[in-house]
């Protein structure tokens, strides 16, 4: 009887190995995000840290190894249970000659690609001082609201070759040929066949594909040496859980879409670092949920990548570069926070531009959304900029994660700003009113929490004293 049991147990875990049940290989979800950190075993994507050690790479449709994957590509990575990638795959969102160069774009192929502070480069130091006209290069990045490509990485790419590499949306389809939209609202392509070349199987109007060219395209016509669907794009089959993040370029809170991908929510969604009212064209999130039949993402959590949120006059405006202002700095909390701007930022609501900010004068209040910069020191590189208006438009307000917290002190770091939360209302993530005892028992750093003053008087020096503040990170 004993050696049965054992046979059957044997038997059983042998069953349960075969249908994936112990397997590090099955994915149970697919996560597509920029690589934001690389060590020798693990990359980071959309917050995870995924061990990629024994993963499968292929980077633009070729057989390529780990120490290939790079800072700033965009990955669709295939994840088990325990984080253990099984396949990493990674393609350029475009590859060409850059035809122009400005303060924060370049140009390649008709095709506007934005810089900003998140953008990674070969050479880190010079960051888009290092492109320069006529460089072949390759870039990662999402489609974003204003036409173009955000780039999360530039880099140099093969020289002696004239080839043309695109990512985008066909519509139109025909059998001669089709229309290809990389970015909605901006330049799109008429794409006839070489001689020789064919339409994928399948392919149909609101198919990703990947299109390929003898030579870059000066005008909206574009001649494919090659037409391929854009498989290392899927992000999984019905039912998968999947991740992804990118720009909002249309729709709504209860419907969105990032990066050609539809995402819906619900009544149970988690918004992370800000609420379902904070969601507008223009914002980057993380988006995470299930698939359903047609593609579609439900998503169980929508993350703000863009999280940092401040309102204060505006001071020390000092334009960059040229075409309207829109690059450069200005201050907010009388000095001691640097906001940077770049092509990227979008203006709205009575400001067109750094040169208009600074004719307001130094005492017009103005709210800003952005990100914490690379730069450090508790700057803000900025994707939003608008005039505050309303009712509290006189009051002063600083959101972002929490850098250290002081509990004798009843003090709380965001960015550089110390916040005093000693005289505060102070509110939980479902907004009950919670004591100072059990708000530091629940705030960490990297919390993201949103501190009011009532005016302008309650700064002194980096020090806010606060007369609301709120936790952000889970509505």
């Amino acid at each position: 009887m004993a050696r049965l049991n054992l046979a059957l147990l044997t038997t059983t875990i042998a069953a349960l190995a075969a249908c994936g049940g112990s397997s590090s290989s099955s994915a149970t979800r697919v996560t597509r995000g920029a690589i934001t950190a690389v060590t020798s075993t693990t990359i980071t994507v959309n917050g995870s840290v995924i061990d990629d050690s024994a993963a499968q790479v292929i980077i633009d449709g070729s057989a390529r190894t780990k120490a290939d994957l790079k800072l700033g590509q965009i990955v669709t990575a295939k994840v088990d249970d325990h984080s253990k990638a099984a396949e990493v795959r990674s393609h350029a969102q475009l590859r060409g000659k850059v035809d122009s160069k400005a303060t924060s774009t370049i140009t390649i192929g008709g095709q506007v690609v934005r810089i900003d502070d998140s953008t990674q480069f070969d050479d880190s130091a010079r960051r888009i001082a290092s492109v320069s006209a006529a460089d072949r290069v390759r870039v990662s990045g999402f489609p974003d609201d204003k036409g173009g490509i955000r780039a999360t990485r530039v880099e140099k790419d093969a020289a002696g070759t004239s080839e043309f590499e695109v990512h985008g949306v066909a519509s139109a389809v025909s059998a001669t040929g089709f229309t290809l939209t990389v970015s909605p609202g901006g330049a799109t392509y008429t794409v006839t066949l070489g001689s020789g070349v064919t339409l994928p199987s399948g392919l149909a109007n609101g198919s990703l594909v990947e299109v390929k060219a003898a030579t870059q395209p000066t005008g909206s016509s574009l001649v494919a040496s090659s037409v391929k669907l854009d498989d290392d794009d899927r992000l999984g089959e019905a039912q998968q859980e999947a991740e992804i993040e990118g720009i909002v370029t249309s729709g709504s809170s209860s419907s969105f879409v990032i990066d050609h991908r539809t995402i819906t929510t619900s009544a149970s969604t988690k918004w992370v670092g800000g609420a379902p009212g904070d969601l507008a064209v223009g914002v980057k999130v993380e988006a995470e949920g299930r698939l359903d039949a047609s593609g579609v993402l439900a998503a169980s959590r929508v993350s703000f990548e863009d999280s940092v949120r401040a309102q204060s006059s505006a001071s020390n405006v000092v334009p960059a570069g040229t075409g309207g202002a829109t690059n450069g700095t200005f201050k907010m909390f009388a000095g001691a926070i640097t906001v940077h701007v770049s092509d990227a930022t979008a203006f709205e609501s009575g400001v067109a531009n750094l040169t208009a900010l600074a004719a307001l004068g130094a005492t017009q209040s103005v709210e800003v959304r952005g990100y914490p910069s690379a730069a450090g020191g508790g700057d803000i590189a900025a994707t939003r900029i608008r005039l505050a208006s309303g009712g509290n438009a006189g009051r002063i307000f600083i959101q972002g994660p929490v850098a250290a917290t002081n509990s004798t002190a009843k003090t709380i770091a965001i960015l550089n700003i110390t916040v005093n939360v000693a005289s505060a209302q102070l509110k939980g993530r479902d907004e009950t009113t919670l004591l100072p005892g059990d708000f530091f028992a629940t705030v960490s750093v990297g919390t993201t929490v949103k501190a009011r003053g009532d005016s302008a008087a309650a700064l002194s020096g980096t020090t806010l004293t606060a007369s609301e503040v709120e936790l952000e990170d889970d509505k």
